[in-house]
This record gives C-alpha cells, sequence and structure tokens, in this order.
C-alpha cells in the first residue's frame, strides 16, 4: 500500500514538474483536439524513459 501511495506521490510531483516546462505544448494540444488527460498520459509514459526522468531532473532544478 506505501508503494502505491508512494507512486502515486511520485506521478503527482512529476506531473507538477511537467506542467512547469510543458504548459505550452499541452495548450498547442489541446488546441489540436487532444485532451490535456491524454497529454499528461503520454508525458508519464516519457517518464518511463530514463533519459527523459534525468532530463526532467535536471530542468526541474
Amino acid at each position: 500500500k506505501r508503494a502505491v501511495l508512494r507512486h502515486i506521490w511520485i506521478e503527482h510531483t512529476i506531473l507538477k514538474q511537467i506542467k512547469r516546462w510543458h504548459h505550452v505544448k499541452l495548450d498547442k494540444l489541446e488546441k489540436q483536439g487532444i485532451g490535456s488527460e491524454d497529454a499528461w498520459r503520454a508525458l508519464l509514459t516519457l517518464m518511463q524513459n530514463k533519459k527523459v526522468r534525468k532530463i526532467v531532473k535536471k530542468r526541474a532544478g
């Protein structure tokens, strides 16, 4: 159970970080008719990628 909570917290933290530097891209996605939920899901999938995670950590400071 704690692992799940931790996972949710990590996702939440990641989303906050992604929101910071992806809001422009998300606006574009939404204009194209892609819902933000789908965009978040796509970004979370990207987060599974270790390279992307390193970039996010760098950008999030």
